[in-house]
């Protein structure tokens, strides 16, 4: 009888094509890419060194694996990007599926003047250890150091996975004296076993923003110990065993109801020249051994752990140049500082505050004998929760056992609720316009109205 047999496809043994001209290797044909030209993958590629972009080109992974396997003193990155002048790369895949993965590396670096667009892709990588156990980079690094860069290194996530599970997600270097070293993560997931994001306390002058993203640590998901940087946090999650963030130097802002949680058990803080400090704390502030200034603004935001915000200089007792603002947000934990009052206007605690820690607002309890809660507010919104008396910030109910104060410097009455302060200072402050505030007895203070 006859047998039928279905046609198979010829093998494809070219790695890469450019239009419709194919070649036999990825890197030949990205060396053959004019400025703007798109390279794209015919089929899973490995390479024993790096593949290199020095020219602004786009390079489709088209839905395969570029795989890097060189280890010991040979280790290199499986996918290097750089330029002595800007460029603009974008490294992408137009189906599904498509990965850049080293087994024992880092599977890229973007360096020098390179502005690079990622875009759905998976970045698999395995940040190298020192002897000394320092990590080195991470599945992907960005920034200019040891380069001659003049420009602003940029690198763009938008809808990737980056996973190292065992050391470093993305690695951030230090910028220029001109410009910082950018790094923008969006609608992207993150992976660690060390640190989702980190830079270098020796290193400084970054921008990091992060949109709608997902970091999840075996450690600490977000490490920012560079000064002269931004890190801005909008909605997302990021969880880590340790910490969520813990800033040793820099700015913060938080916001967007982004949820940062440290899943650690029990907190614990010590000093340390080169790390982290801080176990249990959702958000971490610890100054440097450098003193750098910290300013961090928390808008919005979930923060859960044995302490939901923690602050304290672990390392030495001149910390004069370190703020924090909580405008809002729920704190499902203790928020603690050392060195920092006055900071707090707003927001949903489930642990009660130190009064000192609130600045033109009223604490007041929204629980209940067997779940406590606290609030910061206006006194319109602790009035509407039911108290009726201030006494130095914090808000009594009818039935509460109100203090009293030997010798108050001020008071006023608003809408039926009486407060009663130590300084004129912090009765300013509270009231609101149009409110009287009366004097009873003399003061000498420097009063801002």
């Amino acid at each position: 009888g006859n047998t039928e047999t279905e046609p198979t496809e010829p093998a494809v043994t070219e790695e890469a094509a450019i239009g419709e001209t194919k070649y036999a290797t990825l890197q030949a044909a990205i060396d053959a890419a004019a400025a703007e030209a798109t390279v794209t993958m015919l089929k899973d590629v490995t390479v024993a060194g790096s593949i290199t972009i020095t020219k602004p080109i786009n390079f489709d992974l088209n839905g395969y694996t570029l795989t890097g396997t060189a280890t010991g003193t040979e280790a290199a990155e499986t996918l290097m990007i750089y330029a002595s002048k800007q460029i603009d790369v974008k490294v992408y895949s137009s189906k599904e599926g498509g990965t850049i993965e080293h087994a024992t590396y880092s599977a890229v670096w973007a360096l020098q003047e390179a502005h690079v667009m990622f875009k759905d892709l998976t970045i698999k990588g395995a940040t190298p250890f020192t002897a000394e156990g320092a990590s080195v980079g991470g599945a992907v690094t960005v920034g200019s150091s040891g380069t001659s860069g003049t420009g602003t290194p940029v690198g763009t996530f938008e809808n990737c996975t980056i996973i190292d599970e065992k050391g470093n997600g993305i690695c951030v270097l230090s910028g220029t004296d001109a410009q910082r070293t950018n790094v923008v993560v969006n609608n992207s997931t993150i992976d660690a076993g060390l640190y989702g994001i980190v830079g270098n306390g020796a290193e400084n002058k970054t921008r990091i923003n992060l949109t709608n993203t997902t970091i999840t640590s075996d450690a600490v998901g977000i490490y920012n110990p560079q000064y002269t940087s931004e890190l801005t946090v909008n909605g997302g999650s990021i969880t880590g065993v340790n910490s969520a963030i813990e800033i040793r130097a820099g700015e913060l802002t938080i916001t967007g109801d982004a949820k940062l949680t440290a899943t650690a058990a029990e907190f614990s803080a010590a000093s340390n020249t080169s790390g982290t400090t801080v176990v249990g704390a959702a958000l971490a502030v610890s100054q440097h051994t450098n003193n750098k200034s910290i300013d961090v603004i928390i808008e919005s935001g979930t923060f859960t752990g044995v302490k939901a915000v923690y602050e304290d200089d672990l390392e030495d007792e001149r910390t004069t140049n370190v703020s924090m603002t909580i405008v809002d947000g729920a704190f499902e934990g203790k928020v603690e500082s050392e060195n920092v009052e006055s900071f707090i206007t707003g927001g949903d605690f489930a642990k009660k505050i130190d009064v000192s820690y609130i600045t033109g607002a009223v604490l007041y309890s929204t629980g209940t004998a067997e779940s406590e809660r606290y609030a910061v507010g206006t006194v319109a919104e602790a009035k509407e929760a039911g108290v009726t008396t201030i006494v130095d910030g914090y808000g009594y109910k009818a039935g509460d056992t109100v203090p009293e104060l030997t010798k108050p410097a001020a008071s006023f009455v608003s809408d039926g609720v009486t407060a009663k302060f130590s300084t004129l200072q912090a009765a300013v402050t509270v009231a609101v316009n149009g409110e009287t505030v009366t004097l009873l007895k003399d003061v000498t203070e420097n009063i801002v109205v």
